[in-house]
């Protein structure tokens, strides 16, 4: 079989032919900062019909235009594979490569029952073709949101607040690394977990990648296997991160570490509720001012770090404090209530219980009764 792609480029000299298949190679005459590519195209194409036992070579277009002619020569007989080749591999995975990939049929949910909710991941990534193939690979499990550049990125990820973001190093306008320092400089979407896509392998490379804050970090080309489950991976580590902080909020309760933005944003959140504890008006608009962030972000930002609203959070805050000033002083229940801001005995006296599993005045008698056992 005989495949032909034509472009209407420049066209590539006689003795750059057999170089350009060499990852990271550019032609000297292409490798400007206005020209896209990185030089792994070529270079993966070589391999995928290297793998399928074919042949590609470069020749000028026949109509004598610019531009190059690419033709793939591919065997169609399976006496073309050795019988350990064919008895090995599946067909199905035969030239697996990074963007070589059978796609999954998209699941059904049973009639009646409503589909949970996709997650949402934020692709940023300039080449069309890749940024299309990973839509198309990932567009089953999650919700995609696509920007071509860093700029228009560091946008939709305000605006959309993504589960997580897959972005591209190389691109232009503004590049992978200078998009993750935003995000994770950024309080309001500090949280989002970022992985980073590029080409290049060295390890210096890689260190700027985490050293801007990525989470993670994947070299192209890449298997679409274990890009699905490193996105998996860092999802269900939100998520059980959300689960610890649940009713606890604070990170010095719940004992883990958390991204820079992270600690920052609840440092800031628990000092302004610290310090207005018994106010009653500390609520959400008290808090939108003091932090400096939109109601809604802040309703976002809570609900992604935490499985909480503002409201709650604050009454859960005040209810930890509570808990203390009942075990360490001589207060009584309702000066408790009426210091840390509740304005009923009775919505104090039921919130504790909830959040506890027992009332203040049953915590009180407790903790009475083990002071006298010691």
């Amino acid at each position: 079989m005989m495949l032909q792609v034509v472009d209407a480029g420049c066209g590539i000299p006689p003795q750059e032919r057999d170089k350009v298949f060499t990852p990271f190679y550019r032609v000297p005459e292409t490798a400007g900062v206005n020209v896209p590519g990185t030089g792994i195209g070529l270079s993966l194409v070589y391999s995928i019909v290297k793998l399928h036992k074919g042949v590609i070579r470069i020749e000028d277009r026949e109509d004598g235009t610019e531009g190059a002619r690419f033709i793939v020569l591919l065997p169609v007989s399976r006496e073309a594979f050795t019988e350990e080749e064919t008895d090995s591999m599946p067909v199905e995975t035969i030239g697996d490569t990074a963007f070589a990939q059978p796609m999954e049929k998209p699941q059904t949910s049973p009639i009646g029952e409503i589909a949970p909710k996709k997650p949402v991941i934020l692709l940023v990534e300039d080449d069309k073709d890749v940024r299309d193939y990973l839509h198309k690979s990932l567009e089953n499990d999650y919700e995609i949101i696509e920007a071509a550049n860093g700029i228009k990125g560091y946008d939709k990820a305000v605006q959309f607040f993504p589960d997580l973001v897959l972005s591209d190093i190389m691109m232009p306008k503004r590049n992978g690394l200078e998009l993750c320092s935003m995000i994770k400089n950024d309080i309001r979407i500090g949280h989002i977990p970022v992985i980073l896509m590029t080409a290049r392998s060295m390890v210096m490379h890689i260190r700027e990648g985490f050293e801007a804050g990525a989470d993670d970090y994947v070299i192209k080309p890449f298997s679409m296997d274990v890009l699905r489950i490193r996105i998996q991976s860092l999802l269900q580590s939100r998520e059980q991160l959300k689960k610890l902080y649940g009713k606890r909020f604070s990170p010095e309760v719940v004992g883990v570490s958390t991204t820079s933005a992270d600690e920052r944003f609840s440092q800031k959140l628990y000092e302004i509720i610290e310090k207005n504890i018994s106010d009653q008006n500390l609520g959400i608009e008290m808090l939108c001012d003091q932090i400096g962030i939109s109601r809604a972000n802040l309703y976002r930002k809570i609900k992604a770090i935490s499985e909480l609203s503002p409201t709650e959070l604050i009454r859960n805050k005040r209810l930890e404090v509570a808990l203390r000033y009942l075990k360490d002083t001589n207060m009584s229940v309702s000066e408790v209530a009426t210091l840390l801001g509740f304005n009923s005995h009775s919505y104090f006296s039921n919130s504790f219980k909830a959040f506890y599993g027992f009332t203040p005045t049953e915590f009180v008698q407790m903790n009475s009764a083990n002071k006298e056992k010691m």
